[in-house]
């Protein structure tokens, strides 16, 4: 499992654990965390995020986006230290990708 992060925030990361189709809209599954920046300090986030997947030549074949939020039903924000499950989608096609891209969107 390939581990992705924005390097405008170095601190997150996201693995996709699982892409399906449903019709003409794609559903991603994967796991969402938050890394600690300063020791023995744990802080609630608000993230947002986008996944932008490519074919073999680098062309963009569409972009997902997703949330923190998408998937909790008990707690709406990440803790730093925390692994989440989170959801991502789109209308489209992406499941030929060969390369996918992680940016966050909402960082608060």
């Amino acid at each position: 499992m390939k581990i992705l992060t924005d390097s405008n925030y170095p601190n997150v990361h996201f693995s996709l654990t699982d892409l399906y189709l449903d019709g003409g809209y794609t559903g991603i599954y994967g796991l969402l965390s938050l890394d600690q920046l300063k020791e023995n300090t744990i802080t609630e986030h608000e993230i947002d995020f986008s996944l932008s997947f490519y074919d073999a030549n680098e062309k963009l074949i569409g972009t997902a986006f997703g949330s923190q939020i998408a998937n909790s039903d008990y707690k709406p924000t990440i803790s730093t230290g925390e692994i989440k499950v989170v959801k991502a989608g789109e209308s489209g096609d992406f499941s030929n990708y060969s390369n996918v891209k992680f940016k966050v969107t909402k960082y608060k």
